[in-house]
């Protein structure tokens, strides 16, 4: 039987426990500036929708979503998400029941919907630390791990959107810990707390699937080859359970839920015909072009590669350094990491950045294994090698920070100049068509607006001012990669048939002239 190695002692009256209290706070303090400052986005809208529906209506609609005129039909031309108005199907459930009843309790503004994640940040941090030191890790190591994370840009920014992601990681990462905590004793009881976790990851999120992947390696690693059918069987049962509870919600409306889900899943898998390739742009556009090296971003965006120096040579040093890789928890791990690599990059198509909170942790976890084993080394360069590697890295990640929230705050400077002008120009009979985050000003079930990139071309419903955003709206327009039938027609709308009356940063408001 494999055994998992116990975790280094913590002494009386160390310092470690106040250090990590303190490594949350630092993380609640920069999700919350991000909460603060940084603009709502098409996404947080649309999830809030069928959250606020459920709690002041008792339905589960997303209403401010156009049916025909979703990006989904660019990926699945024809693509029409009925019933939406009434069910959402398109996402999995348990996030936005969860926002109902948070939003319930403290309001659905951007600011309230974007909390949970905050929450569930600090989960994930604790199972960091849990995770560390039930695969051998000194205190020292866990606590350096969850400095790590808990600063890392990617991290903060998922732990401060209204999105799913979060609490799916956080679910997820839990599933893994509480096994490697119960296992000792009872591997069955380990497998049914560890798989009802990450079930639940999976019905928040379809991501949540790579923890369930992850704790079935750990059972086949660790776990006696008689015990492993049982140890199954026990864990498929939550599964189960959540498989019927949310089928009898699709059995209200079978034909809506194969049309939603049908074209939110479109393409999510073509990485499975080609998965070469698609480690090749797993590393090149999620990790490089979307996280550590985007094309924009200022002359100093390449400083954001010491995140990747750090995770990539921590790795490399834990699989090459012969002390370290006969570590038998520390073995493990690297596994774990690089299957969460590989699913990721075969399993999760869309290579968004935001997906990265399920292999961060991961990363976070090594690199202070690797951190903490450097500063305790005998030779004082490897301890200077480590002081001078985070020390780059704690300072480049907090100047990061401090560059979006004092410098671009996008909220202040962006979304909050355009509302107040839209809000202005709005007449009786005028019909709006823009990004979902403009719900947040004018409301969830205001008749005047339409989130539709189509601006009515499928649904007749024609406006009269259109918001074009630089993020969602604007890229699709001048992408011809997305449809070429679209980006013709809705450029030759916008130029025949409207004008520009006012630009902001972020924002380009047209009106119809005819």
């Amino acid at each position: 039987m494999y055994i998992v190695c116990q975790h280094g002692e913590t002494s009386k009256g160390s310092v470690a426990p106040r250090v990590f209290l303190g490594i949350l706070l630092l993380f609640v303090v920069l999700a919350g500036a991000r909460i603060a400052t940084k603009r709502p986005w098409v996404d947080e809208a649309w999830f809030t929708s069928p959250a606020l529906d459920l709690a002041t209506h008792g339905r589960f609609g997303t209403h401010v979503l156009e049916p025909t005129g979703s990006h989904l039909s660019l990926l699945r031309p024809g693509a029409v998400l009925t019933g939406i108005d009434r069910h959402t199907y398109w996402i999995m459930p348990l996030y936005p029941l969860t926002l109902a009843a948070w939003g319930k309790l403290f309001g659905f503004s951007a600011f309230s919907m974007r909390v949970p994640s905050v929450f569930w940040g600090i989960l994930l941090l604790f199972n960091v630390r849990t995770i560390v030191r039930r695969l051998g890790g000194f205190e020292g190591a866990a606590v350096l791990a969850t400095a790590i994370l808990a600063v890392e840009f990617a991290f903060v920014d998922v732990g401060s959107d209204a999105r799913m992601d979060m609490m799916s990681a956080a679910l997820g990462f839990s599933g893994l810990a509480s096994y490697l905590t119960l296992r000792d004793r009872s591997p069955l009881v380990a497998s049914l707390v560890g798989h009802t976790l990450c079930a639940a990851a999976l019905f928040t999120h379809p991501n949540g699937l790579l923890a369930s992947i992850s704790l079935l390696f750990c059972a086949w690693w660790m776990e006696p080859t008689r015990q492993l059918v049982k140890i199954a069987a026990i864990g498929a049962m939550p599964y189960a359970v959540g498989g019927i509870a949310w089928g009898a919600y699709i059995m209200r409306a079978p034909g809506d839920f194969a049309a939603q889900f049908g074209a939110n899943s479109t393409h999510r898998m073509n990485a499975l015909l080609n998965p070469l390739y698609a480690i090749y742009d797993e590393v090149f556009v999620r990790y490089l072009q979307r996280h550590f090296l985007p094309p924009s971003g200022g002359a100093l965006v390449w400083m954001k590669t010491i995140g990747l120096l750090v995770f990539g040579g921590a790795l490399a040093a834990l699989i090459l350094t012969p002390k370290l890789r006969a570590h038998s928890g520390y073995r493990l791990l690297w596994l774990l990491a690089v299957l969460r690599f590989l699913t990721m990059a075969i399993g999760a198509s869309w290579r968004f950045e935001y997906y990265l909170v399920h292999a961060l942790p991961f990363y976070a976890v090594i690199a202070g294994i690797v951190g903490h084993w450097l500063w305790n080394h005998p030779k004082p360069g490897r301890r200077l090698l480590a002081t001078a590697t985070l020390g780059a890295y704690f300072a480049i990640q907090l100047a990061i920070f401090a560059h979006l929230v004092i410098s671009v705050s996008a909220y202040r400077r962006k979304y909050l100049p355009a509302m107040a002008y839209l809000s202005s120009i709005i007449k009786a009979g005028d019909s709006v068509t823009g990004p979902a985050e403009l719900a947040f000003t004018m409301g969830f079930y205001n008749p005047q607006l339409v989130d539709d990139i189509w601006l009515g071309h499928w649904s007749g419903q024609r406006p009269t001012i259109v918001v074009v955003d630089d993020w969602y709206y604007g890229p699709m327009i001048v992408d011809k990669a997305t449809a070429a039938n679209y980006v013709r027609w809705v450029s030759d709308e916008l130029s025949q048939n409207f004008k520009v009356i006012k630009t902001f940063d972020g924002y380009t408001i047209y009106r119809r002239v005819n």
